[in-house]
């Protein structure tokens, strides 16, 4: 009877170690669960995990992306207190999950979009230095990059506030980001991502206003639970010799059976840029930096200097401080809750393109930079599986997070140094739903919420000398400011529900819709307003998006997909509400603007290889933009500061 009474006990502090067949190495993140999905764990970096949490009854599956399931039961096991589980590479794997497109995990087979997936393995073996160089690992994507500092996805010809950057279901996009090339993406340090979704065309039924040409999703890392390893810590640090570059790393986790930390410090010194020697095209100066600027925020040349090697592109370097800690605590047996931090915070990062700008033939700015780009993020999220009839499970995140970024310019020949400080301040909240009714009907819904208070300000101050060291400042003078300068505020909602309907094995259709409300209002100041005659701008709209998708597999090796999809973009401060001067020309805010739609066909053939992971993606797309915003010539008829109609006195110049 004791033998009978032990054995089971014995058999339940089992550990298993799970290991790839082939190569005999173990495999990290290995997902173990019960049928009802109520018990669940995944392998460490040792491919180990502890059947303690499964009672006697539960059989176990076992399941990682590339490999053949496989369902244990303990009859196969007997009472060895260590396991070693083989799992078999598959060919090829039909059924990655996508956990972007319908914001919950959807087989790839049932998704027509074209997505792309950066993995944790490809992550490691490639080392991106940043957010924006992770992109590029995948194909098809462009980043503009034409300095140190920058990084500018571009997807399908669409670029900065028309592609939608997400981390962990929060968007990034705020109110202020413009239609130029942005930055923001290096706010993104790569050594804390699991795994990247693009997902290329119009994605708004999920994800709202701006993904026109489609949404880059970072996912981070998670903490473990119950791992052998209870305190693991590691450190990395690469070497670029093109751009004297160090990137270190360090990382922390802690793991228990109810509770895990992962903690991660990484700081980023980049060098300047070296170009290549090599110009088969004939222009022997082409991309060539023969002079620059020396000056800083406290040092002062008043001319600029010969660079001794005009392949470095001075003032393309920068240095950058990252921090991410999440905090997973299981609540339940089917209840989480995640609690996520992440900061990041730049050097001066100079502008290399406007510090080559030429004036009467020399250099015309001594100092154009963008002061320490900051972002701080708090996300709570709560993950739930009530497990009923119209809501199996959900997640709801609530986000704050806290944008800080300046731009400060000075001339030759002058000591006005113009400082511009934006600061944005963004409350979000999103609940995402999903279920399942029979013969084969999955829906997804979900509500979003989102707040932005833009504060912008402007000053100029005259440099303090003490021979070639500035010394200090004089008193503030308010210019005026980049975006509207009370204030400015831009609220949306927005509902969607998404319906996927496998008819059979052959065949998934697809519908989603989206409703969205925006209210935005912009003030200005009367000093600080160059038009009289705009003083409170308030503007309301509401779109209505829609998705209709098809797949049709003929074959395990052949899928055809059919998109027609729309989306939209409504303006936000930076379109209505902008002041920027630029060689000259001069853009003013403009309180009448609609928001921009862009309607999507697609026709694609996915052909997947045999014996292989690889597959060929054909696609054959169309957009047609309908509203859209761009620039063109404006006139303010309440200026009098110049005769000429266009043009007006702004800092002391005529533009």
């Amino acid at each position: 009877m004791l033998i009978f009474t032990l054995t089971p006990a014995l058999f339940w502090s089992q550990e298993i170690k799970v290991i790839d067949a082939n190569t005999g190495d173990p495999i990290e993140g290995v997902a173990l669960y019960n049928t009802q999905k109520t018990k669940s764990i995944l392998t460490d970096t040792f491919g180990a995990a502890s059947l303690s949490d499964f009672s006697r009854e539960d059989n176990v599956n076992i399941q990682f992306y590339g490999y053949v399931s496989q369902v244990l039961s303990p009859e196969k096991w007997g009472i060895d207190t260590k396991l070693i589980l083989p799992l078999i590479p598959e060919e090829q794997s039909l059924e990655e999950v996508i956990l972007s497109v319908a914001r919950n995990p959807t087989s790839r087979k049932q998704i027509a979009e074209k997505v792309a997936v950066i993995s944790k393995q490809e992550i490691e073996l490639q080392r991106p230095t940043t957010g924006a160089d992770l992109v590029s690992l995948s194909p098809g994507i462009r980043i503009q990059e034409s300095q140190g500092g920058g990084g500018s996805p571009v997807i399908r010809g669409f670029e900065a506030n028309r592609i939608l950057l997400v981390v962990d279901g929060v968007r990034m996009n705020n109110a202020i980001y413009r239609s130029g090339h942005l930055q923001n993406a290096i706010t993104v340090n790569p050594n804390i991502i699991e795994r990247v979704e693009i997902v290329y065309g119009s994605s708004s039924v999920g994800y709202g206003s701006d993904a026109l040409g489609g949404v880059v999703h970072y996912y981070t890392k998670s903490p473990r639970l119950n791992s052998d390893q209870k305190i693991t810590t590691s450190l990395s640090s690469d070497f670029s010799s093109a751009r004297n570059s160090f990137i270190n790393s360090l990382t922390a986790e802690v793991s228990f059976k109810k509770w895990g930390s992962l903690t991660n410090v990484s700081y980023s010194d980049f060098g300047d840029i070296r170009i290549g020697k090599y110009r088969p095209h004939g222009f022997e100066d082409w991309g060539l930096t023969p002079f620059y600027s020396t000056n800083t925020r406290t040092e002062y040349n008043p001319n600029p200097v010969v660079n001794p090697d005009p392949t470095v592109q001075k003032n393309t370097g920068y240095k950058q401080v990252d921090v991410f800690q999440k905090w997973l605590y299981q609540i339940d047996a089917k209840n989480e809750f995640v609690l996520n931090l992440q900061y990041s915070n730049s050097s001066d990062i100079f502008r290399y393109d406007m510090l080559l700008q030429e004036k009467n033939g020399s250099l015309r700015f001594a100092e154009w930079y963008y002061g320490p780009q900051k972002r701080f993020m708090l996300a709570p999220q709560l993950k739930i599986f009530p497990e009923k009839k119209f809501m199996h499970s959900g997640v709801i995140t609530a986000a704050y997070q806290k944008i800080e970024e300046s731009r400060n310019d000075r001339t030759f020949n002058s000591l006005t140094r113009n400082r511009y400080l934006e600061k944005v301040n963004l409350w979000s909240l999103n609940a995402d739903f999903e279920f399942e009714l029979e013969n084969n009907h999955s829906f997804s819904y979900g509500i979003e919420a989102t707040n932005n208070d833009v504060q912008s300000y402007a000053y100029q101050n005259e440099l303090i000398l003490n021979g070639n060291s500035v010394v200090g400042l004089t008193t503030s003078l308010p210019i005026p400011t980049r975006y509207p300068s009370r204030g400015s505020g831009y609220i949306s909602f927005a509902g969607f529900v998404n319906w996927v309907w496998s008819v059979n094995e052959q065949l998934t259709l697809n519908l989603g819709a989206r409703v969205t409300t925006t209210s935005l209002e912009a003030r200005w100041k009367e000093y600080y307003n160059i038009n009289a005659l705009l003083s409170n701008v308030r503007l309301d709209a509401e779109a209505l998006t829609s998705t209709l998708a098809i797949t049709y597999r003929p074959s395990n090796k052949t899928q055809w997909n059919v998109i027609v999809s729309d989306g939209f973009r409504n303006p936000n401060i930076d379109d209505i509400g902008k002041i920027r001067e630029n060689k000259g020309v001069l853009i003013v805010p403009n309180p009448n603007l609609f928001p921009e739609y862009a309607y999507n066909f697609e026709l694609g053939l996915t052909r997947y290889l045999k014996e292989s992971k690889n597959y060929l993606d054909f696609r054959g797309f169309t957009t047609l933009i309908s509203r859209y915003i761009g620039r063109d010539f404006y006139a303010i008829f309440a200026d009098t500061t110049t005769p000429d109609l266009m043009t007006i006195l702004y800092n002391g110049s005529e533009v």
